[in-house]
C-alpha cells in the first residue's frame, strides 16, 4: 500500500470524469447514506509463522458517499450513465474468537472511490430506476485492540459489485432516492513487521440518496 498509489489512482479516475462531466446529456451531485444489512467478513492475521482466522462478527459497515453520476440522456429520459462516487467507510468490526492468547477486537475504516457503470430507465412522471456495475480502490485502517494492546494496522484494498436505484423526483432539481448495492468482494492487505492481515467481505449495502440535477 502507498499513498503514491491511491493518488496516482484518483488522478486515472478523474480523467473519465472530466470527461463524463463534458458529454452531452444530464448529471447530478449525489450524497449517500448505507448500511450494510447482509454482509459477510472473514479476517486473516498472519506473523511470526502464527496465522489466525476469524469471522467479522459484530457491526456491520456504516457508508457515506459523494460524487458525481452523468446519464447519456435528456432530463426524463432513460440512457446509459457513468460516475465516479468517493466513500468513506466504518466497520466491519469485531472477532469471533481470539488471535492468540489475547481476545482482539476489530475496528475498520477506509476511504476510496468506485466507478459506476450502468443504465437508468426512466418511468414517467416522477421515477427513475437505474442498473449499475461498480468497482474501486480504496485506503484502509484495522484497529486491533485487546485490554493491554493496540496496534493500527494500514493498507489498501478493492471492491467490486452491482447495485440497483429506484429514484423519485421531489421538484425540477432534486431527486430522492432508495439505492442497494451487493458487493461481489471487497479485499484488503496489511503488512506490518513479518507479518500482515486480509479482510474480506462479501454481502448487501441499503441506503439513501439525494441527488441534486446540474
Amino acid at each position: 500500500m502507498s499513498i503514491p498509489m491511491f493518488r496516482a489512482a484518483v488522478a486515472a479516475a478523474a480523467l473519465p470524469l472530466a470527461a463524463l462531466a463534458a458529454a452531452d446529456g444530464t448529471g447530478d451531485l449525489r450524497l449517500g447514506i448505507a448500511y450494510g444489512v447482509a454482509t459477510e467478513s472473514d479476517y486473516h492475521l498472519h506473523n511470526a509463522g502464527e496465522s489466525y482466522e476469524r469471522d467479522v462478527d459484530d457491526g456491520e459497515p456504516l457508508r457515506l458517499s459523494a460524487g458525481y453520476v452523468h446519464r447519456f440522456a435528456a432530463a426524463g429520459h432513460s440512457g446509459p450513465i457513468g460516475g465516479l462516487l468517493a466513500f468513506y467507510q466504518q466497520g466491519p468490526s469485531g472477532l469471533d474468537g481470539p488471535l492468540g492468547s489475547f481476545d482482539y477486537d476489530l475496528e475498520a475504516t477506509s476511504f476510496g472511490f468506485d466507478l459506476i457503470a450502468g443504465y437508468a430507465l426512466a418511468l414517467p412522471p416522477r421515477l427513475r430506476l437505474e442498473g449499475v456495475a461498480f468497482g474501486g480502490y480504496y485506503l484502509e485502517q484495522q484497529q486491533l485492540r485487546s485490554a493491554t494492546q493496540d496496534y493500527p494496522l494500514t493498507g489498501d484494498g478493492w471492491e467490486a459489485g452491482l447495485g440497483a436505484a429506484l429514484f423519485y423526483a421531489l421538484d425540477e432539481r432534486w431527486d430522492l432516492g432508495l439505492d442497494l448495492r451487493y458487493l461481489l468482494l471487497r479485499e484488503s492487505d496489511a503488512d506490518f513487521g513479518n507479518g500482515g492481515s486480509e479482510l474480506e467481505s462479501t454481502g448487501l449495502l441499503a441506503g439513501l440518496v439525494l441527488a441534486y440535477r446540474l
